[in-house]
C-alpha cells in the first residue's frame, strides 16, 4: 500500500464514522470558502482538522518483493467554540479513539491514540487533539 492509499484510508474511516453531532472535517490543503468543494468553518459548532504525517520506512521484509513498514501519525484537531466547556470536545475525542484503537482498515494498522487536550487556538476555539499512531506496508 503506498503513502497516498493509507492516508485516503484513514481518511474514509474518519469521515464514515456517525459523531455526535456531525462536525464538518477540514483536510490537509483544503482550501476555505463557500465555494464547492471548499471547507466552511461553522461559527458556533465543533469541526475537525485531520493531518496526517509519516516518519521512518524500514525494511520489514526480504525477498523478490521488499516490504517496508512505514510509521506515521493522523492527529484529529476538535475546534469547539471557546466557552462551551470541554465536554463535547472530550466526548468527541473519545468516539474518535474508540473507532481507531487497534484496528486494522485497508492495512492500516492504528495503534492505541493518545487523547491531548491542548487548550485555546486562535481567539474562539477550544481545542483537543486524538493522536493516532500507525503503520502500513509498501510491497516494491
Amino acid at each position: 500500500m503506498s503513502v497516498p492509499t493509507a492516508f485516503n484510508a484513514i481518511r474514509t474511516r474518519l469521515a464514515d464514522m456517525t459523531l455526535t453531532g456531525t462536525p464538518p472535517i477540514k483536510y490537509d490543503n483544503q482550501p476555505e470558502g463557500t465555494n464547492t468543494g471548499h471547507f466552511q468553518r461553522p461559527d458556533n459548532s465543533e469541526w475537525l482538522q485531520l493531518h496526517i504525517t509519516v516518519g521512518d520506512a524500514a525494511l520489514a521484509m526480504f525477498g523478490a518483493q521488499k516490504t517496508y513498514r512505514h510509521i506515521g501519525i493522523a492527529t484529529v484537531s476538535i475546534h469547539s467554540p471557546l466557552g462551551k466547556g470541554d465536554k463535547t470536545a472530550l466526548d468527541l475525542a473519545e468516539e474518535i479513539n474508540q473507532e481507531f484503537r487497534l484496528v486494522t482498515f485497508s492495512s492500516v494498522r492504528a495503534k492505541v491514540p493518545i487523547i491531548r487536550p491542548i487548550g485555546q487556538v486562535q481567539e474562539k476555539w477550544w481545542r483537543v487533539d486524538v493522536i493516532i499512531p500507525f503503520t502500513h506496508d509498501e510491497v516494491v
